[in-house]
């Protein structure tokens, strides 16, 4: 069973972030938008697209170790980095707007 639970799990994750990075991929396009929303839309695309990819890592991570297959391609620094790479950018992203809105609000 708690293989299962694992299993739903990411997926249910894989599914909601591809659709959360989809929809705001699509309101980061739409020129209609005031252009705050468009870096906010990127930014919540980025991070969205990050939480699909680490859980597709660590849901084949999961399933490597269960069936006491090889790691070491996980534990490279290569693929961690490339896994882990969309997450730093997305919250420094993000950390970048919120300190550029408070230094904006100091003024």
């Amino acid at each position: 069973m708690p293989d299962v639970l694992v299993l739903v799990q990411d997926i249910v994750t894989i599914v909601c972030g591809s659709f959360n990075a989809a929809y705001f991929a699509t309101r980061w396009a739409c020129g209609s938008t005031r252009a705050s929303h468009r870096v906010a839309a990127a930014a919540l695309t980025l991070l969205n697209a990050a939480i699909t990819l680490e859980s597709v890592f660590f849901l084949a991570l999961y399933w490597t170790y269960r069936r006491q297959g090889a790691l070491d391609l996980f534990f490279a620094p290569p693929a961690w980095l490339s896994a882990r790479l969309l997450l730093l950018i997305g919250t420094a992203f993000i950390s970048a707007l919120i300190l550029r809105q408070s230094a904006s609000a100091d003024r």
